[in-house]
């Protein structure tokens, strides 16, 4: 069964409209809050770190790498590369080195999966 591809479009319009006005509305209330601060940027930092997490799981659950362009993964890889980089040489908090690292890690296997599964 395939999904319509603006049933589709429609339900994530409406998520994406309904997480922002969430966001908004929060953070008008919290931004005088360091807590709040912090844990927005916890959470954006949790979610840029697994971008690729989804790619990695679909090339497993399929045992294929169809349709992922080798491009894309070196790129998500050395832009990964430069950034923890900089990150480390800026002696930059953490939390932004544990992201980088686990990017690294996700496009290793990313990677890894293009390699094995290609035809």
């Amino acid at each position: 069964m395939y999904l319509k591809f603006s049933n589709v479009a429609h339900g994530a319009v409406l998520f994406l409209a309904a997480v922002t006005g969430i966001i908004a509305f929060v953070s008008v209330f919290g931004m005088g809050s360091t807590t709040f601060v912090e844990l927005v940027g916890y959470f954006a930092l949790s979610i840029e770190s697994t971008l690729g997490v989804p790619q990695m799981l679909q090339n497993w659950k399929t045992k294929s790498s169809d349709g992922v362009s080798l491009v894309m993964i070196m790129s998500w890889f050395l832009g990964d590369v430069f950034k923890t980089v900089y990150f480390v040489m800026q002696a930059a908090p953490l939390q932004f080195v544990l992201c980088g690292l686990t990017q690294l890690a996700v496009d290793t296997v990313v990677l890894g999966q293009y390699m094995v599964y290609k035809k």
